[in-house]
């Protein structure tokens, strides 16, 4: 029995020596026969050259003859070129820093080289490979390997401008690529149209939203334009409902986001009439037959493009020669450093609430002249009062050495009321002493806040219009110099320019520099000042044009 069971187990590791054995031979039957190929295609080779067979150099072809030469040329600080074998084919790869590789195919079969057909592209990051949806070919190899990545947020672009006019770009990080997008559809995306009846459309761009008259519910452009900074794609055109309808006008900048474009900075403006914000308004914009050359534009509570004013010149500031100092002063200097502007301040009864104002103080700071509210109107009843230290202001800011005028809060809402203003400037004026007048005499038009109500605010354009000219005819028929104050977007829609073109204008804009391009004669940059002999915050003003203050 012990016999038998020795034998038995003999048996089994025969088989399984036998099962061993018919494996390895297997194998070396496989490594055998690999070897036996490259001895063929290394013996086939050599015959090659010995014979003259060129049959491999027929069906394999190359688009650039000389891969490692071609590398040599196009590698630079910013990219690396160099030939690779991947699948047993010759590609040239552009490898950049931030670990974008793009491999183009170099070799290639005699069915793939038809003209017109595109060549395989791979893209890796380091860690997949894809497939390029953007069509790289040898011909614009050179221009990709000297292209700066385009850096935008969180990513890294490679950019493509197409013969067509579309763009593309691969995103170098995560593969993620946009192909062939039109500038003109993305822009076009940034609108939103409802048809609203009555041959009437409800137009949304952004936050904003306007109503036209017109039967066209489709916005179309003519004169669209992209410009190319750097790969940041600049867009400007007038914006159309249809052929001959224009309605605005769009700015934006299309830049790759994540795997597509987008829109960034986009502000659109429509093309208004000035009278677009008076009180009796539609607010129902008819199209126009053309886009507005050189607009006025205007932001805020909406964007509009209006037509430039006919009489109003414009100023020749140069705000790059604005000189701010430590304590807020302002002076404007010409491009020799000479100081052109003069410093002011505009006070009221409310300058004086926190203690007498010391005027000689404020001289010796730098003050040189004063506007002083000498009275108002009411905003409900509409009663014309006088301001409680006019009298006062006045006469020791004049004595202490400053230019003085004054100004009248209006709240006129008939040609009327607005003689009735200026007859009572003129005559607080003769009381408090005329000598101490020598700047204009102003009338203050302004949208009072937070009442929306107040009488002055009801007003239209053109009559507010005619209230301004019938207080300035007056000033200036008594002897005076009459001027206008009044906000930047006050002084476009809520009154006609053109019509007081011919008064000084008081502009008030508080920012460190204005756009406004029109004329005005002072400028009130600030509420919040500070000046030594007024207690608390005060207007300050700067004086731009001299021939306001009378000789």
């Amino acid at each position: 029995m012990e016999q038998e069971e020795i034998l038995t187990q003999l048996k089994k590791h025969l088989k399984v020596w036998r099962a061993a054995a018919w494996v390895l031979l297997l194998l070396f039957a496989a490594v055998a026969t690999c070897l036996v190929l490259v001895l063929f295609q290394d013996g086939r080779k050599k015959d090659n050259k010995e014979t003259g067979d060129t049959t491999h150099v027929v069906q394999n072809r190359f688009v650039v003859a000389d891969a490692v030469k071609t590398a040599n040329e196009y590698s630079n600080h910013d990219c690396i070129v160099k030939p690779a074998q991947i699948m047993g084919y010759e590609y040239l790869s552009l490898s950049y820093a931030n670990g974008l590789t793009i491999y183009l195919r170099n070799e290639y079969p005699p069915e793939g080289t038809d003209e017109g057909t595109d060549l395989p592209v791979l893209i890796s990051n380091g860690s997949e490979f894809r497939e390029c949806k953007n069509k790289i070919t040898v011909e614009n190899l050179k221009e990709l390997s000297e292209q700066k990545p385009f850096v935008h947020g969180e990513g890294e672009y490679l950019f493509f401008t197409n013969s067509d006019g579309t763009y593309g770009f691969i995103n170098m990080l995560t593969l993620d690529e946009a192909v062939n997008v039109n500038p003109k559809d993305l822009a076009a995306s940034y609108f939103t149209l409802e048809d609203i009846g009555d041959d009437h459309v409800k137009v949304k761009a952004g936050g904003a939203e306007f109503v036209f008259h017109s039967a066209n519910h489709t916005v179309s452009f003519e004169g669209f334009e992209v410009t190319d900074e750097e790969h940041m794609l600049n867009v400007s055109t007038p914006v159309c409902l249809g052929s001959g309808e224009y309605i605005g006008y769009l700015d934006a900048t299309i830049v790759p986001s994540g795997d597509r474009f987008t829109l960034i900075n986009a502000k659109f403006g429509a093309y208004v009439g000035f009278d677009y914000e008076d009180p009796q308004s539609t607010k129902i914009i008819e199209p126009i037959a053309a886009p507005i050359e050189n607009p006025i534009v205007l932001t805020g509570s909406g964007r509009y493009y209006l037509p430039r004013f006919e009489r109003v010149g414009t100023h020749s500031y140069n705000w790059d020669n604005l000189v701010i100092k430590e304590n807020g002063f302002r002076y404007l200097t010409d491009d020799d450093g000479n100081v052109i502007s003069r410093m002011g301040v505009d006070v009221s009864y409310y300058n004086n609430s926190n203690g007498a104002i010391d005027w000689a103080k404020v001289k010796k700071a730098g003050i040189d002249f004063a506007i002083v509210r000498i009275g108002y109107r009411g905003v409900s009843q509409g009663s014309v009062d006088g301001d409680s230290y006019a009298k006062t202001n006045i006469q020791e800011a004049a004595a202490a050495g400053l230019d003085v005028g004054v100004y009248f809060y209006t709240q006129a809402i008939t040609e009327e009321e607005a003689i009735e203003e200026a007859d009572f400037v003129l005559k607080k004026i003769a009381e408090y002493g005329a000598e101490n007048i020598t700047l204009p005499l102003v009338i203050d038009t302004e949208l009072y806040e937070p009442k929306q109500t107040a009488r002055g605010n009801l007003l239209t354009r053109e009559q507010r219009t005619k209230c301004i000219v019938a207080f300035c005819e007056r000033v200036k028929a008594a002897g005076y110099t009459p001027m206008v104050y009044s906000s930047l977007r006050w002084s476009i829609m809520s009154y006609d320019r053109d019509a007081v073109a011919d008064y000084p204008f008081w502009f008030a804009y508080y920012g460190e520099r204005s756009s406004y391009r029109f004329d005005y004669a002072i400028w009130q940059y600030t509420s919040e000042g500070s000046v030594p002999g007024i207690t608390g915050e005060v207007d300050l003003d700067m004086m731009l044009d001299y021939s306001v203050i009378k000789k």
